[in-house]
């Protein structure tokens, strides 16, 4: 009886909405908990571009600005941020906010925005998979490290909710027409949010194109517009690095020089890392 009452409950039309409002309400619960963090990580360069964009529509900020705008929204006016750019788009959905509220509204706005979208897509999994898909969202969401980057003005959220959306939509048997361009627009977006998820988007590109040419629904016109679409994105972004940063690769940033004997804690980093590791990054 129990076991046939959850089935309904997870069946319902409205159940994957009622779930999506409850992730969200657990991560902003969290939010609340944890508190203020300090800036911390590349979060000062990303402050730097949101209040530069917010504020004068360009990167140029003068450090006498920055650092006016620093004091004024109580925080040490020592932040630096001369380490190169990364890519700035996803900070302009938050800059206009950040600039005028200052840095937990931007972080709240980043929460809402990307935490509801992704939160419900993710839910109506439920349809289809049922309970144990709900047990699983819910530790996925509220999970280290993902958690501490919802409250970080960080592009990895951004990042989350365009990966979500590909890895869901390939994974469906028989994909619509929305289905077939939200992937696309999804991975033409990815190495604008961040250049190092671009080989991410060529490899689940290739999956996709894979897919696509040996559908027998998939009609000529829409490969055609497929097609069209990726090479322009690819001029776009080319132009878009050069303009941003002067070279194609401008927004890869080193934080060190490489080293032979600094290969052992890179690699280590590299699996281990809570920023980057394979085992405990890669899951976002």
């Amino acid at each position: 009886m129990i076991k046939d009452l959850a089935a309904t409950i997870v069946r319902h039309k409205y159940t994957p909405y009622c779930f999506g409002a409850l992730v969200i309400l657990v991560l902003c619960i969290l939010h609340v908990i944890t508190g203020s963090l300090i800036l911390t990580g590349d979060e000062p360069r990303y402050l730097y571009s949101a209040v530069s964009l917010g504020t004068r529509g360009d990167l140029s900020l003068s450090s006498a600005a920055w650092a006016n705008w620093l004091v004024e929204h109580h925080l040490s006016p020592t932040y630096e941020a001369d380490r190169g750019l990364h890519s700035i788009i996803h900070l302009v959905m938050v800059a206009p906010l950040i600039a005028w509220q200052g840095l937990e509204a931007g972080r709240w706005l980043q929460l809402i925005l990307v935490g509801s979208i992704a939160t419900l897509y993710w839910a109506c999994l439920t349809k289809k998979f049922g309970l144990k898909s709900m047990i699983w969202v819910v530790i996925y969401f509220v999970s280290i490290p993902l958690f501490p980057y919802l409250k970080l003005i960080y592009s990895e959220v951004w990042l989350f909710l365009l990966l979500s959306v590909v890895t869901l939509c390939i994974a469906i048997d028989n994909k619509t027409l929305l289905h077939k361009y939200s992937v696309l627009v999804c991975l033409i977006l990815l190495p604008f949010i961040h250049v190092r998820t671009a080989l991410a988007a060529a490899v689940l590109g290739g999956y996709f194109v894979y897919d696509i040419f040996t559908s027998k629904q998939t009609k000529r016109r829409d490969i055609l517009i497929m097609t069209i679409l990726v090479l322009l994105s690819l001029l776009l972004f080319i132009t878009y690095q050069i303009g941003l940063t002067g070279h194609l690769t401008g927004t890869v940033v080193g934080v060190f020089e490489p080293s032979l004997s600094k290969l052992p804690e890179r690699i280590a980093v590299q699996f281990w890392g809570y920023r980057h590791g394979l085992f405990l990054y890669t899951p976002i």
